[in-house]
C-alpha cells in the first residue's frame, strides 16, 4: 500500500524532493518513475526515472531524490496536480507514494 504525501512547489522554479521509504527498504538498483498529472487518472505531464531525474541517494535505508527544474514547471498554471512515484521494476511494479502538488 502506497502513503500520501503533499508538497508545495513553486511555478518555474526548481525543487528537489526528498523521499525515504517509511519502512526502512533497501533500494539499491530499483527503476523508479515519479509522473505528474493534471488529473488523477490523467496523462503524465511529464516524469522523471532514474535515468533522468530521479538520485537513489542511501539505497541501503530506501532514501531517494527527486529532482524538479523550472523548465519542468514553468508553463503550469497555479492549480492543484497529481504526482505518483512508482517502483517500475519488472515484476515488482507497485506504486510507492502518491499525492497532490
Amino acid at each position: 500500500m502506497s502513503t500520501k504525501q503533499n508538497f508545495e512547489i513553486n511555478k518555474g522554479e526548481d525543487a528537489l524532493l526528498m523521499v525515504t521509504m517509511a519502512t526502512v527498504t533497501v533500494i539499491t538498483g530499483w527503476a523508479l518513475t515519479f509522473t505528474l498529472r493534471k488529473t488523477v487518472d490523467g496523462t503524465g505531464l511529464f516524469t522523471k526515472t532514474v535515468a533522468a531525474g530521479i538520485t537513489i541517494t542511501d539505497g541501503p535505508n530506501g532514501v531517494f531524490t527527486v529532482a524538479i527544474l523550472r523548465a519542468d514547471t514553468v508553463d503550469l498554471t497555479q492549480v492543484e496536480y497529481y504526482y505518483d512515484i512508482q517502483r517500475t521494476t519488472a515484476g515488482s511494479a507497485t506504486v510507492l507514494t502518491q499525492g497532490t502538488v
